[in-house]
């Protein structure tokens, strides 16, 4: 028998193992191809698999935009020459905080709140009607009391000439409120979009203007210079050419504030018949104009009175707006018989606006609500000291409101404003009117 050669071995033992090799690959072409790469996987940067999207994967969920917001708004804050005095303090200073005191709680409460400041601050001398000029300190007093925002666009904006027109805002900026309706410098933007419990709200303010000399705006009969025409958001309802260039102006600035992403529109406006408790023929024009460019919100106050509250339904945008056409004085010095007013002009409501975001991101307002106010004058010091009362809390409980032996004084302002508001209850188009709970 012939023994193996050695060598013969080692070739018959490579080409084994080739064979092998050769088997193995071709069986691992032939299996089916894993999951992850069937279902389109990658290699991340590790060489590991990555799932990607698949048609057995769990589905993606959307995620829940729900969210709920809160305003709080009020019309009217005159600096009459008495209120100017009654925050005095000792040594010269101001401070306006005490007339807050018990109505500081809804703003605080709330979300956010808005105020109107009506006339300039310029620094002294401070003087109340007819040129509303003010100290300072009433922009901290807002602060404190729980005020976000105030709008500087009303007919007393210009009492202080150029120099309190520009300053006003800046002032108010520096108590860290925000502000709209006027500006500092041209370039400031026209509204101001605010994230309240995560809904974007953007908010606008805008006067009436007086006849004018039909080239530059005027407020109180007083002809702005022309310099002054970019710095405050106006309307001229006695020139149907301006009137109309207005309208389309705000219909641009809703369109902007949309397109900045603002979810909900908020305007604020200055405008109706003084002493008027039902709203005019102007007002409920630009209510519905802008109904059809779909404002949510409108918050108006000039009256020196409370208006009706109101839904305006657009059949062009489908919004169903709600309006309070006057929100009253809420503070000043007006008393009871004040151009005849019988005690009108004495009255106030703090508008309180539910805000809602569905599940799907769809935003509408759900309450127009209302806390009545009445300010009440303490004349039993020598110097005057104005104090606003919530009336419905303080019929409950006269001594915590110190009005104890005054409260006639607020039964009496109840009354009025039932009057003039007690058919505006309800449910409009969805929207709940009605005084708060």
């Amino acid at each position: 028998m012939t023994q193996s050669n050695p060598r013969t071995k080692l070739v018959m033992t490579i080409i084994t193992c080739v064979l092998a090799i050769s088997l193995l690959n071709t069986f691992t072409a032939c299996a089916p191809t894993s999951a992850a790469k069937q279902n389109g996987a990658k290699p991340n940067a590790d060489g590991a698999q990555t799932a990607a999207a698949t048609q057995s994967a769990a589905p993606t969920q959307k995620p829940d935009l729900t969210a709920k917001a809160v305003l709080t708004a009020v019309g009217d804050i005159i600096l009459h020459q008495s209120v100017i005095d009654g925050g005095k303090q000792k040594d010269g200073t101001y401070k306006y905080d005490a007339m807050f005191t018990y109505v500081a709680p809804y703003f605080k409460g709330s979300d956010y709140a808005i105020a109107n400041y009506e006339g300039a601050l310029n620094g002294p001398p401070y003087s109340g009607y007819p040129t509303f000029g003010g100290p300072d300190a009433i922009a901290y007093g807002l602060k404190n009391a729980g005020i976000d925002m105030v709008t500087t666009a009303n007919n007393h904006a210009y009492d202080r000439g150029f120099a309190g027109l520009v300053r006003t805002p800046t002032v108010f900026a520096k108590a860290k409120v925000a502000v709209i309706g006027t500006r500092a410098k041209s370039t400031d933007p026209h509204f101001k979009i605010a994230t309240v419990n995560g809904i974007k709200i953007g908010f606008i303010g805008y006067t009436f203007e007086t006849t004018g000399n039909g080239v530059n705006k005027a407020l109180n009969g007083i002809n702005l210079p022309t310099k002054a025409n970019d710095l405050i958001d106006s309307f001229n309802p006695y020139r149907a050419g301006r009137f109309a260039a207005n309208l389309k102006d705000m219909s641009a600035r809703v369109k902007a504030m949309k397109k900045a992403k603002a979810e909900c529109i908020v305007f604020v406006m200055h405008w109706g018949d003084e002493y008027q408790t039902v709203s005019n023929a102007t007002e409920k024009k630009i209510a519905k104009f802008l109904a059809d460019q779909g404002v949510d919100l409108i918050i108006g106050h000039h009256p020196h009175v409370i208006q009706e509250i109101s839904v305006v339904h657009s059949t062009v945008s489908k919004k169903n707006t709600l309006v309070y056409y006057s929100t009253g004085n809420f503070l000043a010095n007006m008393e009871f018989n004040t151009h005849n007013t019988k005690g009108y002009a004495e009255d106030a409501i703090i508008a309180k606006v539910e805000i809602s975001r569905d599940a799907a991101g769809k935003i509408k307002v759900t309450k127009g609500e209302y806390v009545g106010t009445y300010v009440y004058k303490d004349k039993t010091t020598g110097t005057i000291k104005h104090k606003i009362i919530p009336v419905k809390a303080a019929i409950a409980s006269p001594s915590k409101y110190g009005m104890s032996s005054q409260v006639t004084l607020v039964k009496n302002a109840a009354a009025r404003i039932k009057k003039v508001l007690s058919t505006s209850h309800g449910t409009k188009y969805g929207i709940i009117i009605r005084e708060t709970k």
